[in-house]
Formats: structure tokens, C-alpha cells, sequence
């Protein structure tokens, strides 16, 4: 499940708010149906979005901040450029996705990668079993009324108390669009703060046409990137025999089941994956023969090694390297049963 999905689930649950009487709707037995019909009504009005985004991530007393402005034409046209740059993105930084291509420009290196196929996660894509799985893992609360970049919003909160965790987001009044989003977490003591809010935001408003398009920086190089070669497996077993690594399964709870299992190979990088299934709930696994960085996060002990554990909106996911080889396991689950899961995979 993508992390944008996941935070439109979580606006989703404003809307029941917007559409049945606020505070009444959280505690009353709404239509999901009816819900997501009426939300995309809302949704179908709007043209275009420009705004700047201011976007925080606080852990033991340091905050990291990125600021943004970006254009946006639903369903998947969209241009951002990173106008105040942090840890992790440089200014100058820019995406535009075309609705049937992508380019990513680095600023710091001068170089842009062009793909064929879409990494835009619009927004714009979400269902009824969103809804009820948002509304069933969550304690909501309506917590009144607000103002974002000058505009009215709504301002939703859940708890997740057996994470010891909270998710605040802050829709427009007018168009259910998210001006606002905020969530933290604790572990071992830590608390962990990630946020973004609109500077500036309009809709509706006309753009140029070449908005949508790219040109390289004078001087800017070409990064030369290959489509994945993707092939499907029906069994564990079978994907081992045709990977030159060992697929060893996480320890599952119990009702989680394999949907899929598929190895992507690009620029050499060879990654299996593992997509799972619990009722409404999913989990996945990787592997892959290319050992990163570790992504960003609390220190957790995986069998014989120790990885990093960080959860985003509903989902939690823990990382870990071993001879050579990244694994990663996450899903709608609590962090400690995943690492107990992510121990059976283990490291020698």
C-alpha cells in the first residue's frame, strides 16, 4: 500500500465530517459509498492546484525543513520544484510528470532521468474499503474548524493508541483538499514528528501551456535509466530457483497470505518482492542484492543485526542490510511483530 494512498484514506475520513454533521458523523454509522461518490464530485471541480509546501521532519530536537511549490493538473500532471532546500532534497530540485512521463532533475549534480511510466501518486485514487479501514484502525475525533494559507479547513484527528500514534490533517472546506498533514510517533522514548502545510494555495487558476513540460538546464546530463524487467513467480521456492539469492519468508501472524511474488530486475539490481494479504489488510517483503543506506529511522535488533523501524501514516516498516543484501518488511502492523517476523528472515 503507497504512503500517498494511505494519507488519502486518512482525508477520507474528514469527509465524514464535511458530508454528515461534522463531530455526529464520526460517531454514527456513515455510507461509504455515498461518501466516496459525493467526494469525487467535489474532487472532479477541481481543474488545477498551485500552492508552496512547507514540509518538517523533527527527531530529538532537530528539524529538518524542504519548502516546495508545486502545479498540479488532475489527474497526473504535475511540476515541483524545491525552492528551499534540506537534508534530503536540494534547491533547485525539480519533477514534472507530463501524465505519461516523468523527469527528475537533480540540481546539485546537473544531471535528469526521464521514465516512460508514472511515479505520480495523484490523489486521486481511493475506495470504500479505504474508508473502512481507516475508520475501523483508528480512534477519530473532529477537533472544529481552522485556517491554512488564508483558506477555511476542517481539522480531523486520529489516534492509533496501541502505536502510540497520531495523525492530524487539515482539509479545505470548500474542495476536501489536504492544505495541511501531520503525524508523530514515539519509540523508546523518542518522539518522531513529520509535517507539511501550505504556504501559499490556489484553485482553479489558468496555466501556461508548457507548464507540463521539460526542458533540460543548459549543460545538464542525461542519466541513462532501463525499464524493469519484471517477472512473476507462483511459489517461494520457484523464485529462488531462478534468483542467484536465497528468498527466506518473514514469520507471518497468522491469516496472512502471499498474493504475489515478483522479481524486478533494472540497471543490474535485482529486488523479489512478496505482497501479502490479511482480509483488508496488506503486508510486503523484499529483497534485494543491492545494499543502501538505511532509510531514516529507530534503531531496531533483527536477528544477529540491527536494522531501522519507521512508520508512516498507517503503515510501519523495518529495514535491515546482511552480506550484501537490503531487506525490507512492513505493512499494517505493529512494530513489533514485524521485527519478530523479520528475526525468522534473520542474518548469519
Amino acid at each position: 500500500m503507497s504512503r500517498s494512498r494511505l494519507t488519502l484514506g486518512v482525508l477520507l475520513v474528514a469527509v465524514l465530517a464535511v458530508t454528515a454533521g461534522c463531530a455526529s458523523a464520526i460517531s454514527g454509522d456513515p455510507n461509504p459509498d455515498r461518501i466516496a461518490e459525493q467526494m469525487q464530485q467535489r474532487l472532479d471541480d477541481i481543474d488545477t492546484v498551485e500552492g508552496v509546501k512547507v514540509m518538517e521532519t523533527t527527531r530529538d530536537g532537530e528539524t529538518n525543513t524542504t519548502v516546495t511549490e508545486y502545479v498540479r493538473q488532475p489527474p497526473n500532471k504535475v511540476r515541483t520544484k524545491v525552492i528551499e532546500g534540506g537534508q534530503y532534497r536540494e534547491t533547485g530540485d525539480l519533477r514534472v510528470n507530463t501524465g505519461d512521463k516523468t523527469y527528475r532533475y537533480d540540481a546539485s549534480e546537473n544531471t535528469y532521468t526521464t521514465y516512460d511510466f508514472d511515479y505520480n501518486r495523484s490523489g486521486g485514487y481511493f475506495d470504500a474499503d479505504t474508508i473502512e479501514r481507516v475508520l475501523n484502525n483508528s480512534e477519530v475525533s473532529y477537533k472544529g474548524t481552522d485556517t491554512v494559507a488564508g483558506r477555511d479547513v476542517h481539522v480531523i484527528e486520529l489516534t492509533r493508541t496501541e502505536r502510540d500514534s497520531t495523525i492530524t490533517i487539515k482539509a479545505d472546506q470548500e474542495h476536501w483538499y489536504p492544505l495541511a498533514y501531520e503525524t508523530s510517533y514515539s519509540y523508546d522514548g523518542t518522539t518522531t514528528t513529520m509535517s507539511w502545510t501550505h504556504r501559499s494555495v490556489s484553485f482553479n487558476e489558468p496555466v501556461d501551456d508548457d507548464t507540463f513540460s521539460f526542458e533540460p538546464p543548459e549543460g545538464a546530463e542525461l542519466q541513462e535509466t532501463s525499464t524493469p524487467d519484471t517477472t512473476e513467480f507462483d511459489s517461494v521456492s520457484a523464485a529462488n530457483e531462478a534468483t542467484a539469492y536465497e528468498v527466506v519468508e518473514p514469520d507471518m501472524p497468522d491469516g496472512y497470505t502471499i498474493e504475489t511474488i515478483q522479481e524486478m530486475v533494472i540497471d543490474g539490481t535485482s529486488t523479489t518482492s512478496l505482497s501479502y494479504t490479511n482480509g483488508d489488510k496488506g503486508a510486503y517483503f523484499s529483497v534485494s542484492n543491492e545494499s543502501s543506506d538505511m532509510p531514516d529511522g529507530e534503531s531496531v535488533t533483527i536477528g544477529n543485526t540491527t536494522g531501522t523501524a519507521s512508520s508512516y501514516g498507517d503503515t510501519t516498516s523495518v529495514s535491515w542490510s546482511c552480506d550484501g543484501m537490503r531487506y525490507s518488511l512492513g505493512g499494517q502492523l505493529d512494530q513489533s511483530t514485524l521485527v519478530d517476523a523479520a528475526s525468522a528472515v534473520g542474518c548469519s
